[in-house]
């Protein structure tokens, strides 16, 4: 049995959560109303203006979709590693609060093991809270042992449906895999294309966040000790390094990305009280715009929204552990001394 370095099930309930959006998206817009954004009869979303008094509300968003990726990460690295060995079929349940069910099933190919048209779906049933419940499939489109990082030995396309408390959870992308050869470093690249576009979306009776037209990476490194954000092996040559659009629940939108330059670029992740922080590395830009992308059909923009004149920077603050910084874009007031724990608490 294939088994990845990343320390995912010493912290189950952690990572369970975080593919649930219950620590990170699970919860999320719990304040705040406004109309809302998603497929179908879409209102063009407005421009975001960061300001002193929303610069921490935006980077809490990128900062929770973030998280909830590394945690889905983890748990995916895990579930593949049950396939690859020949496991059909698991009880997962040990992840769910007690008296929830978690349970994996798989589909292999005729030949007995993953391959173009197999799939893999964990069915929840009360696993959060005792309410929550829902399908998280994986349907794999190629698979190639072999394959070495950068390369992917498996591509899939996710889907994930959840309920339950009256919040619901959709959200659609593929995922590539990809290690190297003593399985010491696996990443993932999240992404969507033009026909299925990438989309992460939390409702709830206060309104809609969304994630959408993403394309970005994170890899585990030093034995799973470490995350970079924005591996230029996996992103490829002339390629942001991490992009995507966030809508938040008063349907404004704005700009995520990493940078192309300086190099080097990324940002790299280490854990701090059990938890994932960024310790070195560039940083975020937010732009009041679509920032990379001029079309995102699913959070109604059909070629781009009227740009907004305000911007922000993240960097990360290397004289306090898991400390970043905010500067909005012209200045209002100084800038914004935080952590990255401090706004997922937010």
């Amino acid at each position: 049995m294939k088994r990845y370095r990343v320390p995912v099930l010493k912290s189950t309930g952690r990572v369970v959560l975080a593919l649930l959006v219950g620590i990170g998206v699970w919860g999320l817009v719990a304040c705040g109303g406004g109309s809302s954004s998603g497929i179908g009869g879409v209102k063009e979303p407005n421009a975001y203006v960061f300001n002193a008094q929303t610069a921490e509300k935006a980077a809490f968003l990128a900062a929770d979709f973030l998280d909830v990726f590394l945690g889905i990460s983890e748990l995916t690295a895990q579930i593949v590693a049950l396939v690859e060995a020949g496991e059909e079929s698991a009880d997962l349940s040990g992840l769910c609060s007690p008296g929830g069910t978690a349970i994996m099933n798989a589909q292999l190919t005729p030949e007995g093991g993953l391959g173009a048209g197999s799939s893999i779906s964990l069915s929840l049933d009360r696993c959060i809270d005792g309410v929550v419940g829902g399908t998280v499939d994986f349907s794999v489109r190629r698979y190639d042992e072999s394959a070495l990082l950068p390369e992917a030995f498996v591509f899939m396309r996710v889907s994930i449906d959840l309920a339950g408390g009256g919040q619901t959870t959709l959200a659609r992308f593929f995922v590539q895999l990809s290690r190297d050869a003593d399985e010491s470093e696996i990443g993932f690249r999240y992404f969507g294309s033009r026909d299925n576009e990438a989309i992460w979306s939390f409702t709830e009776p206060d309104g809609k966040t969304t994630f959408a037209c993403f394309d970005f990476n994170l890899v585990f490194v030093d034995d799973g000790t470490a995350v970079v954000l924005g591996d230029r092996r996996i992103a490829g040559a002339g390629a942001w390094i991490t992009e995507g659009l966030i809508v938040d629940e008063q349907n404004r939108l704005f700009g995520l990305t990493g940078a192309f330059f300086p190099v080097p670029s990324d940002l790299q992740f280490r854990r701090l009280a059990g938890e994932w922080v960024p310790a070195s590395g560039y940083g975020l830009d937010f732009y009041s715009e679509a920032a990379g992308s001029t079309r995102c059909i699913v959070v109604g923009i059909d070629d781009g929204i009227t740009p907004g004149r305000t911007s922000m920077e993240l960097r990360i603050d290397i004289e306090v552990p898991g400390g970043v910084v905010l500067t909005v874009d012209p200045p209002d007031g100084p800038p914004i001394p935080t952590t990255w724990l401090d706004l997922l608490d937010d």
